[in-house]
């Protein structure tokens, strides 16, 4: 199981979330997703716009819980150049341990 969240604080627009190229659901701030998938490698990637994040490649096994968080990696500030110059980068994706 993968429980994918983004934070309540992270602005306006909505991050589209895909695994292994399959779209499984949107993020707006402060909303999470749960996704249950067959063990072994997935790759997980999010989307808005222009910038997106990933792709992280997350390995899982039987019965594993695990934890991602999507969120702006330059703030909330849609117009910060980095947006643009780093537009492959821009949305922070970091994998731990669900609890």
């Amino acid at each position: 199981m993968l429980r994918i969240r983004r934070p309540d604080d992270d602005g306006a627009g909505t991050f589209a979330v895909t695994v292994d190229d399959r779209k499984v659901g949107s993020l707006n701030a402060g909303d999470q997703l749960v996704v249950f998938m067959p063990s072994g490698s997935h790759t997980v990637r999010a989307k808005f716009a222009w910038i997106s994040g990933g792709p992280v490649t997350i390995d899982v096994t039987d019965g594993a819980k695990l934890q991602l968080t999507a969120k702006r990696a330059f703030g909330f500030g849609p117009f910060d150049v980095r947006y643009f110059t780093q537009r492959r980068t821009a949305i922070d994706l970091s994998v731990e341990p669900a609890g």
